[in-house]
């Protein structure tokens, strides 16, 4: 067998072939500890867009049940929220009465969006920390293929 040429032995030195296994243990390991961190950001999302469903369905009915309670006709139709009578006689009234009948539910609604909007947050970061994690697993594949190659190429020489 012939000696190994001096341009290769950077490359192909004991101590770098271990270095590159070392290497590949750590992206592996970090890349699979960056997944279940992408994974579990995004875990606990299904169950608050079920309960933004339920908050956005109660929020309806809370209005309609208000504008069904409202009394008198044209001028004169108004509604009560919280012992405060509100006359409904443009759209302006309408609304913040609309809105007031919902209230606390619409504060819960906003709480949840914001559960969801930390969510996508904590997920799209977890993701780019995952991306990463490839990226730098795929680095370190290309070097030990790269060693791999040359190893194949100078076992073939005569």
């Amino acid at each position: 067998m012939k000696a190994i040429p001096a341009e290769y032995i950077p490359v192909l030195h004991p101590s770098k072939l271990e270095e590159t296994v070392n290497q590949l243990d750590k992206v592996l390991s970090h890349v699979v500890t960056t997944g279940h961190a992408r994974t579990e950001a995004y875990s606990n999302k299904a169950e608050l867009i079920r309960k933004k469903t339920n908050y956005e369905s109660a929020i309806k009915l809370t209005e309609a049940d208000a504008f069904m309670g409202t009394q008198g006709e044209g001028k004169d139709q108004h509604g009560y929220v919280r012992d405060k009578k509100i006359f409904l006689n443009n759209d302006a009234n309408r609304d913040a009465f609309r809105r007031a009948s919902s209230a606390s539910e619409r504060t819960e609604l906003a709480n949840v969006n914001a559960d969801i909007g930390y969510i996508d947050t904590q997920y799209a970061q977890a993701n780019d920390a995952w991306q990463a994690a490839v990226e730098s697993a795929n680095i370190v594949k290309v070097k030990a293929n790269l060693q791999s190659a040359l190893l194949n190429f100078l076992s073939g020489r005569s």
